[in-house]
């Protein structure tokens, strides 16, 4: 695997190497004087780059650091700290990861569709999967709900991408629950029967039960926006409330006791929403994979919570 290696012209490592764990390579070593060995060639042949870049960091096909990290350092742009001359002609520059490659044509639809979005053109990604030496390269910091830093620029970038998508006379109420149980076993973690159930419990109040997964990128975050109502099973399908335009909108996360990140807590309180979540069952996670056991008298207690939140007693 290729590490998002990034150093100086004096061979210093910059800090915004090594993002992602998961993208070290094994390969790249240091010496007592700290000088940086590519063990895999013996001659390193770079290609050199003349025009203005911005280092954008992660393409990845996984949704929830998509949604998270692609947009993370192009508050520069919505910012306008660049010269217009250098924006209509600067090249993004991205490093391939989870299992995305450098070839753009295999990229998911709905990632290539969220970098226009983002605006974000196709034609002027450059991938890094060899290594390339920029003459202007600029390093945005990277401020998103995953880190601890403030990410005021980033929800302002998002709220120009949400403004689009707002509808001028929206619903007095548009309840959604975001559903996980049409995905994959390895994926979902949770019996499917019983993810089944939980969703009854909500269709009682009055929700549309919604698989993300199965919609255009546009209609995720079109639903998303407008919704009064957001609820869900923990999971990166939940981080589409980063696009919510109501005030006072609702969300309510259900999570196991061994899996429950703060991110979605983070971007409702961001955005002045009212947050609730509630942990129920036992679990063996330590990630979003793993077994997530519900037991008959927990989903009792849920379906009653369930009640008292929509009724907006909690």
């Amino acid at each position: 695997k290729h590490a998002n290696c990034i150093l100086t012209k004096d061979n210093d490592l910059l800090a915004d190497s090594f993002t992602r764990d998961i993208l070290v390579s094994p390969c790249l070593n240091f010496t007592e004087e700290k000088e940086w060995i590519f063990s895999y060639k013996d001659h390193i042949e770079y290609e050199y780059i003349d025009k203005h870049a911005i280092y954008i960091d992660l393409a990845t096909k996984h949704f929830g650091h998509a949604l998270m990290d692609t947009p993370s350092r192009l508050w520069v742009l919505n910012e306008h700290i660049l010269p217009p001359s250098h924006e209509a002609d600067i090249i993004f520059v991205f490093f391939p990861a989870h299992g995305l490659t450098s070839d753009l044509d295999n990229w998911p639809e709905w990632f290539q569709r969220l970098c226009n979005i983002l605006n974000i053109p196709l034609g002027k990604v450059l991938v890094v999967d060899k290594p390339y030496i920029f003459k202007n390269i600029l390093i945005p910091k990277r401020i998103s709900p995953y880190l601890g830093w403030s990410f005021g620029s980033y929800f302002d970038l998002i709220k120009k991408v949400s403004c689009k998508y707002l509808n001028k006379e929206p619903a007095k109420e548009l309840k959604v629950f975001l559903s996980r149980s049409n995905l994959k076993n390895e994926i979902r973690s949770l019996d499917y029967n019983v993810q089944l159930k939980i969703e009854s419990y909500f269709m009682k109040e009055g929700f549309n039960i919604i698989h993300p997964e199965e919609l255009s990128i546009d209609s995720q975050i079109d639903i998303a926006t407008n919704a009064t109502h957001i609820a869900g099973l923990t999971g990166s399908q939940l981080h589409l409330a980063i696009f919510n335009a109501r005030p006072e909108l609702r969300f309510l996360k259900i999570s196991s006791y061994g899996f429950n990140t703060p991110i979605d807590k983070k971007i409702v309180k961001y955005i002045g929403g009212h947050y609730c979540d509630i942990a129920i069952g036992k679990s063996d996670m330590k990630s979003n994979k793993g077994n997530w056991y519900i037991s008959d008298h927990d989903l009792i207690e849920l379906e009653l919570y369930i009640r008292k939140w929509c009724a907006g007693d909690i």
